[in-house]
């Protein structure tokens, strides 16, 4: 049951991520230069269409915002979507345990981010805090020893 929980606010956080754009003035995405670009050098994949771009990877995005900390760990991939001028990113990485997860949301926090919810289970952990310009959300997974940080513009 916890794990159907985790992976149930895994699902809408990224949701959120795809839908965040929509009535958003807020700019700092990637740029519309081309159709499809394919960059063998950082394995990371880019499309645009009309005025949205999205762009996976196997690294930190290049738009991550500067005031918000990089969770230490392994990137396994990242998504940076660009939609209707509005920046949603999201990074999955392999973390060595839950309170590296743990004491990044905190530092979140002590920056002035306000927790919206949270799920603490038996070793897995999921957040949701809102700072001025930016929600972030953060998960762990006890099984994989794996986690999630997304970025959304606050609407």
């Amino acid at each position: 049951m916890k794990k159907r929980l985790l992976a149930v606010f895994v699902v809408l956080v990224l949701a959120l991520t795809m839908l965040s754009g929509c009535g958003s003035n807020n700019t700092g995405g990637t740029s519309n230069n081309s159709n499809a670009t394919n960059s063998s050098n950082s394995g990371s994949s880019k499309v645009n269409i009309g005025n949205s771009t999205i762009e996976t990877g196997a690294s930190w995005p290049a738009n991550w915002p500067s005031d918000i900390p990089k969770l230490d760990g392994t990137v396994k991939s990242s998504v940076s979507t660009d939609v209707h001028s509005s920046t949603g990113l999201s990074v999955f990485l392999s973390v060595s345990n839950e309170d590296v997860v743990k004491t990044y949301a905190n530092n979140l926090i002590a920056k002035g981010y306000e927790q919206q919810t949270s799920l603490d289970d038996n070793g897995d952990y999921a957040v949701s805090l809102k700072g001025t310009a930016y929600e972030v959300s953060v998960t762990f997974s006890s099984d994989t020893k794996d986690a999630s940080v997304t970025v959304t513009a606050v609407q």
